[in-house]
């Protein structure tokens, strides 16, 4: 739902594609959803989920986002309500670009090697 209105999302699933660039091995997925919009009902067995993300980027020119998304609250209607606070529930990098080329490579390696120097610390 956004801006008071209901979608329905049509996951559309390719084929993942795998690459290894300096030993590293990369999966990628370039399935998206199709949105239908005008949805008036809502089946009595359904989710709703408040999912919230943090959008990371090396630089403002950067071409690649690293993108953490979260639940704050989880709601079942079928069972009971379960509250799970930053829970999180993807980790992932975005790009509009249509190939991943070296550069796009280098970037991931590079939010890799930021997070493990975290991770360490």
């Amino acid at each position: 739902m956004q801006n008071n209105n209901l979608f329905q999302l049509i996951p559309i699933d390719v084929p993942i594609e795998k690459y290894i660039y300096n030993n590293i091995n990369f999966l990628v997925d370039k399935s998206y959803y199709n949105y239908i919009n005008n949805i008036y009902c809502i089946p009595y067995n359904h989710k709703l989920c408040d999912i919230s993300q943090h959008i990371y980027k090396l630089n403002i020119k950067s071409n690649i986002s690293l993108i953490i998304e979260y639940t704050q609250t989880l709601k079942t209607f079928d069972q009971n309500i379960i509250n799970e606070p930053n829970n999180i529930i993807d980790i992932y990098f975005s790009t509009n670009e249509k190939n991943l080329d070296k550069n796009l490579k280098d970037n991931i390696i590079e939010y890799c090697s930021l997070i493990n120097n975290i991770k360490q610390s």
